[in-house]
């Protein structure tokens, strides 16, 4: 890969990153309140399915793509924390 093609976008790639995280965060607060009891155990669970959700449908861009599994990897790892981190605060919190 060339220098130029590893660049990031401008500053607005970053405004709409932080946008679509604080969305992504969003839903999980409001499926944790579907529940009759949050805690950050819920919380971890349902992050955890989110998170693998995303996952497995990433995974289908990678098959069409033909990309290095350990690009894969990367990716997902990085949606699979976060939810999890996610979901374990916003379930702490709203207990």
């Amino acid at each position: 890969m060339k220098m130029e093609e590893m660049k990031g976008g401008g500053p607005i790639t970053y405004i709409l990153t932080a946008l679509t995280a604080l969305g992504g965060a969003f839903i999980l607060a409001l499926l944790l309140t579907l529940g009759s009891e949050t805690t950050w155990l819920t919380g971890l669970t349902i992050g955890l399915l989110i998170g693998l959700s995303i996952s497995l449908k990433i995974g289908m861009n990678y098959l069409f793509e033909n990309s290095k599994l350990q690009l894969y990897f990367i990716t997902i790892g990085y949606h699979l924390v976060s939810y999890l981190i996610a979901g374990i605060i916003i379930g702490a919190w709203q207990s």
